[in-house]
């Protein structure tokens, strides 16, 4: 099943919104504040996002903002009892592509994030925190600024950026640089950690690249050093 993260602080809202759409195919996982929300969505990966305005901790629309630092292209829908057209277009400029009035009927949200998958597509631009990986041209930008990236390093980043938050064994790494064909014991993968540490990790930068002894490595976003939204 496809999954997606609901941030809603209402468990009656919740599990009607879960029930329907498992309905639908959707494997949903609840987090009731918006903290939870911003920690599961830090540390899985999910399809899409559905989120509350009016959450406890951290608020709808500062969730949404950081959600969309940590993913670029991830659709999210909004959902909210604040219905009059500015609170909608807060709603979409702090990064939602779709927004839900409260009180609304389960088919609404259905058919609209149905529409939002059909019309995703696999975007060539991969932006996490402050690094902006752009597939196509198999260029990188650390903000305004154009980075040097020769091609292990570059699939090496690609695989990073795409797994935020989580730890990527040396053997999945040495798989995807060198195929099945590697010498066991090769320090190949550390050489390429120590070239992109000293490519993408800055004083002020928001990304870095973090040695789990004795099992990979994994992407880390400092949300203190995101930019401002």
């Amino acid at each position: 099943m496809r999954k997606y993260l609901l941030v809603e602080d209402d468990p009656e809202i919740a599990k009607i919104i879960l029930s329907g759409l498992m309905s639908e195919g959707f494997e949903g996982e609840w987090a009731s504040d918006g903290l939870e929300g911003l920690q599961k969505f830090r540390s899985r990966k999910y399809e899409f996002v559905i989120a509350d305005v009016l959450l406890p901790l951290v608020n709808g629309l500062e969730l949404v903002k950081r959600m969309r630092m940590l993913n670029a292209d991830i659709p999210i829908v909004i959902l909210s009892g604040l219905e009059t057209t500015e609170e909608r277009i807060k709603g979409l400029l702090a990064g939602a592509d779709d927004y839900v009035s409260k009180p609304f009927a389960l088919s609404e949200v259905q058919i609209r994030v149905k529409k939002l998958l059909r019309s995703q597509c696999v975007s060539t631009v991969l932006c996490v925190g402050d690094l902006k990986l752009d597939r196509l041209r198999r260029t990188l930008k650390r903000g305004d600024k154009q980075l040097d990236i020769l091609e292990r390093e570059f699939t090496l980043l690609d695989l990073l950026l795409s797994n935020p938050e989580k730890i990527i064994s040396k053997e999945h790494i040495l798989r995807d640089i060198c195929g099945y064909n590697f010498i066991p014991g090769t320090n190949i993968v550390d050489v390429l950690i120590c070239r992109l540490r000293d490519k993408i990790e800055a004083k002020e930068g928001a990304v870095s690249i973090r040695t789990i002894r004795g099992i990979g490595y994994k992407l880390h976003i400092d949300d203190k050093r995101l930019p401002e939204v």
